[in-house]
C-alpha cells in the first residue's frame, strides 16, 4: 500500500496532537484504529474551534453594536451583554444570538 506524503503528515499531526490530549497510542495501533482516532480527534477540534469562533464573533458583535440597536435601548444593556457573554461563554453568546442579534440586524 503506497501512502502519499500528505496523508503521512495527517497521520504525523494527528499522532501528536492524539498525545498532545492525552489519548494513550499503542505502539501496535493498526491503520483502522488510527483513522478513527485521526477522525475523532479532527471533529473534536473543529468542534471546539467552531465554538471559539462562534463566541469571538458575538462579543465583537455586541462591542461594536450601538447602544440604539440593542431590544431595550437601556444605557447598560451593552455592558450587560458583555459581561454575559464572558463569564457564561457560549450560552451566553447563544443567549445574545436569539435575543439581540436575530432581532436587530445591523
Amino acid at each position: 500500500m503506497k501512502i502519499s506524503y500528505w496523508t503521512g503528515i495527517t497521520a504525523l499531526v494527528s499522532l501528536i496532537l492524539l498525545m498532545i490530549l492525552g489519548l494513550n497510542v499503542p505502539a501496535s495501533m493498526d491503520t483502522i484504529s488510527m483513522i478513527t482516532a485521526l477522525l475523532a480527534t479532527s471533529i473534536y477540534i473543529f468542534f471546539i474551534v467552531s465554538v471559539f469562533a462562534f463566541w469571538l464573533s458575538m462579543l465583537i458583535d455586541c462591542l461594536q453594536r450601538p447602544t440604539q440597536l440593542y431590544p431595550n435601548r437601556s444605557d447598560f444593556d451593552k455592558l450587560i451583554w458583555v459581561i454575559v457573554i464572558i463569564f457564561v461563554h457560549f450560552f451566553g453568546a447563544v443567549l445574545y444570538y436569539y435575543l439581540v442579534f436575530k432581532r436587530c440586524p445591523r
